[in-house]
């Protein structure tokens, strides 16, 4: 795994000779609006020199954004996943992929999303629409039902205007998981900025991990056992979306691969205890 670090910072927040100093450790990084610092490392902690800024940014007790301003800097650290480490984890979350335009209301009268036809011209095979759910072509679904996967369900999904050669069909599954570990790192979307999770679990649900752009989630082993073996399940949360997100198993995966079914996934951690 590699880690794509971004530090940026402007001179107000430091004192002049603190700032003068780190720009003389770092020139190439220096510009017009400041010092923008980017490196891609396999170390999460970044370098010498991230963890001096670092350290003198908590020195002065400067507050850490995204994005640097007048009063903070900017710190975000992104994972990005070598196919090594896919493959070695038990349990992945299923990403979105291309996104598919769907037309208003996202589901009929029967509970089926509702597909244009004209959105479909593309005949993927697999794609997200807006809002996160995830679509298949019949030739996919077909190709994993033949792998005898647990917890695979599928909806068909409705499509209105010219009929298409084949139908398509929603995924989802049977199974739900347990409640994720330690949700006081859980947070809601805000209007101005994140709100704290106070237990309701019918809202979004996202996962705070500064200074990581995106979180990993995680599951204790002890919990898990109690589903038992499964290769599609849904999350007790509604995370990032307003319904539950897919966790797929690695045999499941592979499947995927064997069959040049491109999935976009995430590790799922599993803790022990």
């Amino acid at each position: 795994m590699k880690y794509y670090h971004e530090l940026s910072i402007d001179g107000p927040p430091l004192p002049k000779s603190d700032f003068e100093a780190l720009c003389h450790l770092m020139p190439e990084a220096v510009g017009p609006s400041g010092l923008r610092y980017k490196l891609l490392t396999h170390d999460s902690n970044g370098d010498e020199f991230i963890q001096h800024a670092l350290n003198l940014f908590n020195k002065h007790s400067i507050p850490r954004r995204i994005t640097a301003d007048g009063s903070c800097y900017g710190y975000t650290i992104s994972r990005f996943y070598e196919e090594q480490d896919l493959l070695q984890c038990d349990l992945l979350l299923l990403q979105p992929t291309q996104i598919q335009k769907f037309t208003d209301p996202l589901r009929d009268e029967q509970g089926r999303l509702l597909l244009m036809a004209s959105n479909a011209q593309d005949r993927f095979t697999i794609a997200s629409i807006f809002g996160g759910w995830t679509v298949v072509s019949d030739t996919v679904r077909c190709c994993l039902e033949a792998g005898g996967f647990i917890g695979l369900r599928f909806q068909e999904v409705a499509v209105k205007g010219e009929m298409l050669p084949e139908p398509f069909w929603e995924l989802s599954s049977s199974i739900t998981l347990p409640k994720m570990p330690h949700p006081e790192r859980f947070v809601h979307r805000g209007v101005a900025a994140a709100e704290p999770f106070q237990g309701d679990y019918s809202r979004v649900v996202l996962i705070s991990d500064s200074p990581f752009a995106k979180a990993e989630i995680h599951y204790r082993k002890s919990d898990l056992s109690l589903l038992g073996l499964f290769d599609v399940a849904g999350t007790f949360e509604n995370y990032m979306e307003p319904h539950p997100a897919l966790v797929i198993s690695q045999r499941f995966y592979r499947h995927c691969l064997k069959h040049n079914i491109s999935l976009r996934v995430t590790p799922v951690r599993i803790d022990p205890g």
